[in-house]
């Protein structure tokens, strides 16, 4: 079965490399905070919570000036969920169980953000709710192809462009956020629909192939009878 994780076939085979370097370069710190105590799954929690000054700040005010002061806090989020997978490696402790908690705050981060956008109205409710709803479907079918070893090929992760655009509004004071999230929703649409298409597919061979089994198995039985 395939690994426990949200890659496309062309992320997961550059994946390994990444992660040894990833690993190499972050060792020192890695280290360090495994000497102070902390666990992956703990900082996973923190890289979630560093998003509740992110979420007041621009409930205070969502002009570029606080923008750009909020925005720290999701670089602190970014950076905080890229250390657990290193930090779980060099304690032993990488494994599924681990990285469904990465991936759950790490999602719930992006919803947070994206609800807190559509709150101080810097992105449309209804194209806001249904790039959440959307974005979250196409993640889990592309958890579950995986274990079922039907992965995609390629997706587009909008998740960092999201980000990249709200800085966009934070530095120049142009908010370009409805149209690009006009162009993931369609993105993550595909995605679903073709998820939905190769899942079903695979739901279809399992039933013809346990049906030929259980024919074979009372053909040999009734010739042997």
């Amino acid at each position: 079965m395939s690994q426990f994780n949200y890659f496309s076939e062309s992320e997961q085979q550059s994946q390994q490399r990444f992660k040894q370097l990833r690993d190499s370069l972050l060792n020192p710190l890695v280290r360090g905070m495994s000497a102070i105590g902390l666990t992956p799954n703990l900082l996973s929690l923190l890289g979630l919570l560093v998003l509740v000054p992110f979420v007041w700040l621009l409930l205070q005010n969502s002009e570029p000036a606080q923008v750009r002061l909020a925005f720290w806090f999701l670089i602190l989020h970014v950076v905080l969920d890229g250390l657990d997978g290193p930090l779980a490696r060099h304690q032993g402790k990488s494994g599924p169980a681990g990285t469904l908690v990465d991936m759950v705050c790490d999602h719930l981060g992006m919803v947070v953000v994206s609800i807190t956008l559509i709150q101080v109205g810097l992105l449309h409710a209804a194209l806001g709710s249904v790039y959440v709803f959307l974005y979250t479907t196409s993640v889990v079918f592309i958890v579950v192809l995986n274990q079922i070893e039907r992965p995609f090929r390629f997706v587009f992760r909008s998740k960092y462009v999201l980000y990249g655009i709200l800085l966009i509004y934070a530095v120049f004071n142009v908010n370009y956020l409805d149209t690009a999230v006009i162009l993931f929703v369609l993105s993550d649409l595909v995605i679903s629909i073709r998820g939905f298409g190769k899942l079903y597919q695979w739901l279809e061979e399992s039933r013809t192939a346990e049906n030929s089994e259980n024919s074979s198995n009372d053909t040999a039985l009734d010739e042997r009878n």
